[in-house]
């Protein structure tokens, strides 16, 4: 495995990440919008997780959102067979409104912070993220939202934040007043808009690291489907 510096954290991380959406399973947020994936179980998950780290992946990435928290709960439980010390966990905040009917409700927030540290069975993450850049329509709830996390940080309860979302233009607008260590967009060889944006570029200037999701396009660049389908 090859490993590199993820920007200015200074973290050496598997150039290779793992992504553990699916290990939530099947599951819905809201009004029964669907968050998940159906068909995995939870003894693959766990293997999964455990070859990884056999293979060299320690960087691995989850959500609060990922199974209501399944996701972080299937990491949590490998502790016994894999020290905790030796992973680099990322995680998510603020897909989940929970009774709210706006996204990165501070007191929200903090909810499902100690939720998925308890999940995860740390004290502190290495990176969490701001799962999305969606702040309102007059982005009237990104300061609260950038003050909740940058108190995790300064609580203990996070190395590093960082910044998701699927859409590299949307990164970019926020990238310079949340100053995130990490970025997550949206890229693979179909969907990339990483440089002509101008994102690139900024991570560059700026040595930030960068973790792209959804490298193979949920499986679809992977070979298995050869064939076309209609719609």
């Amino acid at each position: 495995m090859e490993y590199i510096t993820l920007g200015r954290t200074n973290a050496k991380v598997s150039r290779i990440s793992l992504g553990t959406w699916s290990y939530g399973g099947a599951s819905t947020v809201g009004e029964n919008q669907p968050v998940g994936w159906a068909g995995q179980d939870d003894n693959d998950s766990r293997a999964a997780l455990i070859k990884a780290f056999e293979r060299g992946i320690n960087h691995w990435d989850t959500a609060d959102v990922y199974g209501d928290g399944r996701s972080e709960q299937l990491i949590g439980s490998i502790w016994n067979k894999i020290s905790r010390d030796e992973v680099f966990i990322a995680t998510k905040v603020g897909w989940d409104m929970g009774p709210y009917d706006y996204w990165y409700n501070s007191d929200h927030m903090r909810t499902n912070m100690e939720r998925s540290l308890k999940n995860l069975r740390t004290d502190c993450v290495d990176l969490i993220y701001l799962h999305h850049c969606n702040f309102g329509k007059q982005e009237q709830y990104f300061d609260e939202a950038l003050e909740v996390v940058r108190r995790f940080q300064e609580d203990g309860k996070t190395r590093f934040i960082g910044l998701s979302d699927w859409f590299s233009d949307k990164i970019m607008k926020f990238i310079e007043r949340c100053n995130p260590d990490v970025i997550q967009p949206y890229r693979n060889v179909m969907d990339d808009s990483y440089e002509a944006t101008g994102l690139k570029g900024y991570v560059e200037a700026n040595n930030l690291g960068v973790c792209f999701f959804s490298p193979i396009k949920h499986g679809l660049l992977t070979g298995k489907y050869t064939e076309s389908v209609s719609s």
